[in-house]
């Protein structure tokens, strides 16, 4: 664990408009691995039109959290949505790079800018 990082992740999930937003904290191994899943799946059951996965926050990022992004990029592609993640951190790019799984998604340094790569949210109404 890395000191000022929570060893557990807390990750929760936020619309902007029909944007998903995942945000995950902390230190990301393979004792989270299930939580990290759960987080993916709730974000995924939003149906939104694009995911955006902010791990800005998080310390150490093991295979654990390489493997639940492949899957991520599996289950988002069948289900048609879109993901990008937000990264800034060294801890969290080199895995990514080391493995090609950078490969899979477009990386990007703000949340902000990740959405704006979908282009503008849409606001759902409630019936949707």
């Amino acid at each position: 664990m890395k000191p000022g990082h929570p060893p557990m992740p807390a990750a929760a999930v936020r619309s902007i408009g029909d944007i998903a937003v995942l945000e995950v904290g902390g230190d990301v191994d393979h004792v989270v691995r299930s939580t990290l899943r759960a987080a993916m799946e709730a974000a995924l059951a939003r149906n939104p039109r694009a995911l955006v996965v902010d791990l800005s926050r998080v310390g150490f990022f093991a295979s654990a959290g390489l493997s639940a992004l492949a899957w991520l990029h599996e289950a988002a592609g069948k289900a048609g949505i879109d993901v990008a993640l937000v990264a800034t951190q060294r801890s969290v790019l080199r895995p990514l790079a080391i493995t090609r799984v950078d490969d899979l998604f477009d990386i990007h340094r703000t949340v902000d800018a990740a959405v704006e790569r979908f282009g503008a949210p849409e606001v759902r109404g409630h019936g949707d």
